[in-house]
């Protein structure tokens, strides 16, 4: 396992959601002083809209990650192969990216901004070609950010990921003040073009080659990806639903007031979380290669990562549940008892997600994702059918109990129905 990094990429990756956590903490924290928890309702509600692009999305970032992953760096055939794919997933991410923005901008104009209340679609609309701009960027970054991780240097895309966070932070103190969600919009892109630049630039240096555009567009590439991303993708897009759905069924039945402390509370749960899972995300490459090579080093690997993952979350909701109202005061300004009572709903539907996290990724680092996508689909459908019930007896808390429920739901029964169908078959 030393082999590949594991320690430094894990270490790192956790550093790096780290300082995520103080980003988002910050640029928050500065958008509600200057315009009110109605700015952060408006901007979580057009990222939901917006991230239901992926719908159109090949998955390039995943299928880059595990066939880097598959192929040794250290020689010349090697690192051949990864040109390859690197290039192709690159070219065509850029090209389904680009029409895809351009759609999106269409119909949210058309049928979504009008959903909107009348005070902030003036700003809706100028913010639309700005956020899209980020959403493109973002996705290219992480199909680079997947090829080096697929070397097992997942530690240097943390610390790209690290500088980059630290120069947007520096421009939201600056910008945000003054141009509100224009200047966190700006922000942002500045932040995903660098990544983008310095990340190709690493990778270019590690095959031996020079800085050039990406123009080896490989058929073959391209087949054993898509093969792979197809279902990979199916269970990404479903899962990565679950936030913006939720999100804009917040906006049907409340107002952005409440969509925005639903936001800050997501965000607090969520981005904590994300910061142990970081750890499980950085152990994917390592996986897949001893899933390949040597499963029962891999059976080994998860057992232990399983045990860790547990303690750490229950250790982690705990404390943002008692530490709930001093975050209030800090991020609202104020003690919120509905941000709180949020805290705890989905604080328990993540810590039944967050231990089913190593299992969900045994099904992408083994290719066997029947239950990645079926589960996904299930909690989809569980998170609109309770809003659904729920919302005749409470508006306000329909959505979020529903939220900690399916989370809770697709945590348990992904980590049982996993492990018994792939680890279960490992010797």
């Amino acid at each position: 396992m030393n082999n590949f990094n594991l320690r430094k990429n894990v270490k790192f990756s956790v550093v790096s959601f780290f300082i995520n956590i103080a980003l988002i903490f910050i640029s928050y924290r500065l958008i509600i002083e200057v315009g009110g928890l109605e700015l952060v309702g408006l901007w979580a509600t057009m990222m939901a809209w917006i991230s239901l692009v992926r719908l159109g999305d090949v998955g390039m970032s995943n299928a880059t990650l595990r066939f880097v992953a598959l192929e040794n760096i250290e020689n010349s055939d090697g690192r051949l192969a990864i040109g390859k794919i690197i290039d192709t997933a690159l070219l065509l991410n850029s090209i389904f990216f680009i029409l895809l923005c351009v759609l999106a901008y269409f119909l949210i104009n058309l049928f979504m901004i009008d959903t909107i209340e009348e005070t902030y679609r003036g700003l809706a609309d100028k913010l639309l070609p700005l956020m899209l701009g980020i959403f493109f960027s973002i996705n290219i970054s992480s199909v680079l950010f997947g090829c080096i991780q697929g070397m097992h240097y997942g530690y240097v895309s943390s610390k790209i990921s690290v500088m980059t966070t630290s120069i947007q932070l520096i421009l939201v103190i600056i910008l945000v003040p003054k141009y509100e969600l224009h200047g966190f919009a700006i922000a942002q892109i500045f932040q995903y073009l660098s990544a983008i630049i310095i990340s190709w630039i690493f990778i270019n240096k590690k095959l031996h080659r020079k800085i050039q555009i990406p123009i080896y567009f490989d058929f073959e590439s391209l087949k054993k990806m898509l093969r792979f991303s197809a279902k990979a993708q199916a269970a990404n897009i479903i899962n990565g639903s679950f936030e913006p759905l939720s999100k804009i069924l917040i906006n049907k039945f409340s107002g952005l007031e409440i969509q925005g402390i639903y936001e800050l509370a997501y965000k607090t749960v969520s981005m904590s979380r994300n910061a142990i899972t970081a750890g499980v995300m950085a152990s994917l490459p390592t996986i897949t290669t001893l899933l390949g090579k040597d499963p029962g080093e891999g059976k080994i690997l998860y057992k232990k990562i399983k045990m860790k993952l547990r303690l750490a979350a229950f250790s982690l909701i705990l404390l943002l549940i008692i530490s709930s109202p001093l975050i209030s005061y800090l991020w609202i300004g104020s003690f919120n008892s509905l941000y709180c009572t949020f805290i705890i709903i989905i604080g328990c539907g993540f810590f039944f997600n967050t231990i089913g996290a190593p299992a969900y990724n045994l099904g992408t680092a083994s290719a066997k994702m029947k239950y990645n996508i079926i589960i996904n689909l299930l909690v989809i459908t569980l998170l609109i059918l309770l809003t659904l019930a729920l919302n005749l007896m409470t508006s306000t808390y329909s959505v979020v109990t529903s939220v900690g429920i399916s989370l809770a739901f697709g945590g348990i029964l992904i980590r049982y129905m996993n492990e018994k169908y792939i680890i279960g078959n490992i010797s």
